[in-house]
């Protein structure tokens, strides 16, 4: 295991956080963000989501389906880009892997109560492979921000553990099959070492870019929403 690189940080993690980050792929940071600030930026999500700060959509058209997935550009919604969700989590991400990284995009979503879709398993670096101005898939860090409860049976983030060390997996085409446009899922992966996390508002999962991951659907009545944030190396992003 690696020592991580001692550097001022705006958000400081332990060792012992890095270690496990590095044996897992995924990471649980509990408050990353005060609970005090959840309100306000769930306010800003629903607007932005409604459509107050722009049509945020992606370049292709969405599918039928009741969850959402809207991508959040640098600049689109004022106030994001210097809010402590996304500061905090580029902090927390260069610490994780050792470089300079910048915010390339992001996402918003929701996954409505009682909604059996699941999101396919993949690595994120896979579909960051094919876009000449990103990494290929190495060293990118994702930061997924909670802004309801996210439990196992409400369909929280499902990861394989230690799936990062498997190298850049084969994806097949299941557009036809899942929501979200472009839906590949990757192959050659060890289901049972599936972890689900536990998250309240105010809290972060951040995963490696070849880390599998997916999420089942929603048994229950509490809606799952949440934040992401893809940070890529800064001279690359």
């Amino acid at each position: 295991m690696t020592t991580m690189t001692p550097v001022t940080a705006r958000y400081p993690i332990r060792q012992a956080q890095y270690d496990a980050f590095w044996a897992d792929g995924f990471l649980v940071v509990p408050q990353l963000i005060e609970s005090s600030l959840v309100p306000m930026l769930h306010d800003e999500y629903d607007r932005a989501i409604a459509g107050e700060f722009g049509d945020l959509k992606w370049s292709n058209s969405a599918k039928m389906g009741q969850q959402v997935q809207k991508p959040v550009h640098p600049g689109a919604i004022p106030g994001w880009d210097k809010h402590p969700y996304r500061l905090n989590g580029q902090s927390v991400c260069e610490q994780l892997m050792g470089v300079d990284l910048v915010f390339r995009y992001g996402q918003m979503i929701r996954k409505p109560a009682h909604y059996p879709a699941r999101v396919q398993w993949h690595q994120d670096g896979w579909y960051w492979q094919d876009d000449k101005n990103s990494i290929n898939a190495h060293k990118g860090c994702t930061c997924w921000v909670a802004l309801s409860e996210a439990f196992p049976a409400n369909g929280s983030v499902m990861y394989i553990t230690g799936s990062h060390r498997l190298g850049l997996l084969e994806h097949t085409d299941q557009s036809a099959i899942f929501e979200f446009d472009n839906a590949r899922e990757a192959q050659g992966f060890d289901p049972s070492k599936a972890v689900a996390v536990t998250m309240y508002p105010g809290d972060a999962v951040f995963h490696h870019p070849l880390t599998v991951h997916g999420s089942g659907g929603n048994e229950t009545g509490v809606v799952r929403e949440g934040l992401t944030s893809h940070f890529f190396v800064a001279n690359e992003a």
